[in-house]
């Protein structure tokens, strides 16, 4: 809780925090399941609010992006900055970087960088755990 009252983090951020504070909380869960939660607590701890905005788009993307028939990395960028709202592939690019050091994304390959893994929008599966754990936190306190 010392993050939160030291660094007031801004909204999306504190959502996110509570999100994975409320799964490494949870009652009733395998000791494997515990620990995951708690890693991606402190993967949580660490991220920046673009980050957790970027990871919030591709999450809602993950879907509509394969139907878009994208060709690669810049196809990626591209449908990502449209989505934000932003459209600004330099914003995409920087904080796309830092998800991939993460393993919330799947790394880019091919001597140019342009490969992706598509499936998911490039989410791997910490990533859509991440993801997961934020949207069942909402929906417990929307009830």
């Amino acid at each position: 809780m010392t993050i939160i009252d030291e660094e007031a983090p801004d909204v999306d951020r504190l959502d996110a925090l509570k999100a994975m504070f409320f799964a490494v909380n949870k009652a009733g869960i395998a000791d494997g399941e515990h620990i995951a939660s708690y890693q991606l607590w402190q993967i949580a701890k660490g991220m920046a609010s673009g980050e957790l905005f970027l990871l919030k788009i591709v999450y809602e993307q993950r879907d509509l992006f394969k139907k878009a028939a994208p060709n690669g990395y810049q196809d990626w960028e591209i449908h990502m900055a449209k989505s934000s709202g932003h459209e600004m592939k330099g914003l995409v690019g920087l904080h796309e970087r830092r998800l991939t050091e993460l393993g919330l994304l799947s790394p880019r390959f091919l001597p140019d960088l342009s490969g992706i893994v598509e499936r998911n929008a490039r989410l791997t599966d910490l990533g859509m755990s991440f993801c997961s754990n934020i949207e069942t936190y909402r929906l417990e306190v929307n009830r």
